[in-house]
């Protein structure tokens, strides 16, 4: 088992000239933060909202309203499966101002393939499930949460852990055309033991997905 964050399974930058590929895929233009990615950072309070993503670098259009967004004033994601539009171009498609990835923490970062917070997260699961994981439910759960707190270097984390009351709020799309009215989860951060065995299970793979970021096909694999 991989007990610490130097056997965490990567490929680090400057290893035979390597390099993170993902500021190379942000190069393209056509990657933008995710709805469900932008509304949980927002209500969870998670700092990697101001280090992670860059604000919208358009005026957005609110389509229905006529109500503007002025450049460079919020984080904004777009809903997965939106259709943005025939054109290329900003007047077709005005999803192309928004959030994208702050390449600035990127460029330096290594590729993983298996975390050690994702480590903590599957101890915590296993635990959940009665197995001897050689902790608690929540050590490796807090755990797991710390280390994707280090991984970035940003802080904050003891008010994260204690948040007992913040949910993913609904989708409100500033362009007006896509926005969603349900919750995504209903589950809090807070660690409770008086909480069902499925609540409980809903925070792990949660907090898990968060710190797996930017793992696209271990998110999609645990979304499956």
């Amino acid at each position: 088992v991989i007990e610490n964050e130097a056997q965490s399974v990567s490929i680090r930058p400057g290893v035979m000239g390597f390099s993170n590929p993902l500021p190379g895929v942000e190069n393209w233009g056509d990657s933008r933060m995710s709805a469900t990615m932008e509304i949980t950072l927002k209500t969870f309070n998670h700092p990697w909202l101001k280090y992670l993503f860059k604000k919208n670098d358009n005026v957005i259009k609110n389509n229905k309203t006529g109500e503007t967004t002025p450049a460079e004033s919020r984080i904004c994601g777009i809903r997965t499966g939106t259709h943005p539009g025939e054109g290329q171009g900003y007047d077709e498609n005005q999803y192309i101002a928004f959030s994208k990835l702050n390449e600035q923490y990127f460029n330096a970062a290594p590729l993983y393939l298996m975390k050690y917070a994702e480590v903590c997260f599957l101890r915590a699961e296993g635990a959940l499930r009665g197995w001897n994981m050689g902790g608690t439910v929540q050590n490796f759960y807090e755990q797991g949460i710390r280390l994707s707190f280090e991984q970035w270097g940003v802080t904050g984390i003891d008010s994260y852990l204690s948040d007992n009351s913040s949910t993913p709020e609904p989708y409100n799309d500033p362009v007006g055309l896509n926005s969603y009215s349900g919750s995504v989860s209903t589950a809090t951060i807070a660690w409770s033991n008086s909480v069902s065995e499925e609540e409980k299970l809903e925070k792990i793979i949660t907090q898990k997905w968060l710190a797996n970021f930017p793992l696209g096909q271990e998110a999609w694999t645990e979304y499956r």
